[in-house]
């Protein structure tokens, strides 16, 4: 089931600020496309970190909805099966003078009754193994995907570091450290992760791609 809608919320500003009106477009396209048919158009830019970041929030409100629904279902059939049972309880006891012994009244309660029971830690783990495809598939050097991830683990980033963590990224890709000899000092993702490398604060070439500013210290505004 798909909704005719998905939500923008005021916070992608932030994360599509160093895109161009070009990008801007081809993203916004490709996550109509993605909400409506559930397809990922193949996004060669920039625009597709973004992407990644919003498909996620598009894919948990997607099954938010789709679970607030069968709970829906759940509680009308319920209260269905309750009337009935109610009904015919007191065609029984009118037939039999109001005495009526009910093995299943208070059976059919408890279940009714019962709560669901969470799985916040199962949709934990996915949450924390989906951030960090995502996060593999945004870094650069694919080396030590294992102890990377056993880094990542450990960290277990909320959404806010995750926010964190995926903005620095895209501001190291672009650092002269990162350019330099074909990326040749780039670390390894494990080491960024240990040492809390989106923390740093990355020095940039004087000209970025579709930008550029005279000698001054102004920083280059994809950093």
């Amino acid at each position: 089931m798909n909704t005719e809608y998905f939500c923008c919320y005021h916070s992608y500003l932030k994360k599509i600020a160093k895109l161009s009106d070009q990008e801007v477009g081809r993203l916004f396209r490709s996550l109509l496309q993605y909400s409506s048919t559930g397809e990922a158009q193949e996004l060669a830019g920039r625009e597709s970190i973004a992407f990644d970041f919003i498909a996620d929030d598009i894919d948990r409100a997607k099954k938010n909805y789709l679970q607030k629904c069968e709970k829906n279902r759940e509680n009308a059939l319920a209260r269905a099966t309750e009337r009935k049972r109610t009904q015919a309880n007191g065609s029984e006891r009118k037939r039999t003078g109001g005495i009526v012994e009910d093995k299943y009244k208070d059976k059919e309660k408890d279940k009714i009754n019962t709560p669901h029971t969470p799985q916040g830690a199962d949709d934990a783990r996915e949450t924390i193994k989906k951030r960090f495809d995502l996060f593999w598939k945004a870094y650069p050097k694919k080396t030590g995907k294992g102890n990377a991830e056993k880094s990542w683990n450990r960290i277990r980033p909320g959404k806010a570091l995750f926010d964190q963590i995926m903005e620095a990224l895209q501001k190291a890709v672009q650092c002269e450290q990162w350019l330099r000899d074909n990326g040749r000092y780039i670390p390894n993702p494990s080491t960024w992760l240990n040492q809390k490398r989106w923390e740093d604060e990355y020095v940039f070439p004087s000209q970025c791609d579709g930008y550029s500013y005279d000698d001054t210290e102004e920083e280059c505004p994809y950093g």
